[in-house]
């Protein structure tokens, strides 16, 4: 989700079973690691994740612009420092009907390797075919949104054996395309499943707030349906969703799975979704930290 810290939508995605939601890029505000520190204090809310501002080359798309490597670098431990859980970057040249100057080879790879040496995940954003062998090479952990042409099956398996996980955002490529006659959210669709059957890492994540379309609040179900359209199982979108997830997180060994020694984090529903996905909406008990938030 994006720039959206608000009471209000973390209770609904809470009470609807999803108890962690990770912002990728909030706005360059002084005080939003503290409105996350005190929405967590909240048992009531899903817990939230928070990137930095999406850092770009100056001028480019994003936030918070760098003018090269040390710059990228100097701007990486500036928000990690602040206490950012993780590092967005955006690796992007054409995007919302115009050209943007993008990130450098050197810019990019300072800004993953300084994410890195302080124990920090970072998260890119491509939209483009051509700029994933830049996010392949400097070795991202997770690409944010499909790409909106047609992914060929080695750059696929490329990304999937360099254990770079992608979050679709197939909601997002729906609305756009919906409200801007497009057929990115088929191609996008049809992306997805190739890198899938190549033995990529997918996790769930809408794009919840990131462009002018609506999104489900709550259970992100539109989502879960088109992952399945792309060829995932129902029990695929649901490690997605959780286990995959938490892994785009930085919180695999936390969350994400029921094991002796995480966090109870759990979602109890009233049908087998083995069966039919919707029942992932029928919800009979959320419970985080182990305790029961909705009755």
């Amino acid at each position: 989700m994006h720039s959206l810290y608000s009471e209000e939508n973390l209770r609904a995605w809470l009470a609807a079973g999803v108890t962690t939601v990770r912002d990728v890029g909030y706005s360059d505000t002084p005080d939003y690691l503290a409105r996350r520190d005190a929405l967590n204090r909240n048992p009531a809310s899903a817990r939230l994740i928070s990137a930095t501002p999406m850092i770009t080359h100056s001028g480019g798309y994003g936030t918070v612009g760098v003018t090269g490597p040390d710059s990228a670098r100097a701007t990486v431990r500036r928000y990690v420092r602040r206490g950012a859980d993780l590092v967005k970057i955006a690796i992007e040249d054409d995007l919302q009907g115009r050209t943007w100057p993008m990130m450098s080879s050197a810019e990019v790879t300072a800004a993953v390797q300084q994410a890195h040496a302080m124990k920090k995940k970072v998260a890119a954003h491509v939209s483009h075919v051509r700029n994933l062998p830049l996010a392949l090479e400097a070795g991202v952990d997770d690409i944010a949104h499909m790409v909106v042409e047609p992914l060929p099956e080695a750059m696929a398996a490329a990304i999937a054996r360099a254990g770079i996980a992608w979050v679709p955002t197939l909601e997002l490529w729906k609305g756009v395309s919906e409200k801007h006659s497009l057929d990115w959210d088929k191609v996008a669709i049809r992306n997805t499943g190739i890198f899938f059957r190549a033995g990529g890492t997918i996790a769930l994540g809408t794009d919840f707030n990131g462009y002018t379309i609506p999104f489900d609040t709550g259970f992100p179900i539109t989502e879960a349906r088109l992952l399945l359209a792309a060829g995932l199982s129902p029990m695929d979108v649901i490690v997605a969703g959780t286990r995959n997830a938490a892994g785009v997180c930085g919180r695999a060994s936390e969350l994400g799975t029921v094991e002796k020694g995480k966090i109870a984090d759990l979602l109890v529903v009233a049908r087998n979704p083995l069966e039919d996905i919707s029942a992932l909406t029928e919800t009979v008990q959320v419970y985080k930290d182990g305790r029961p938030v909705r009755r």
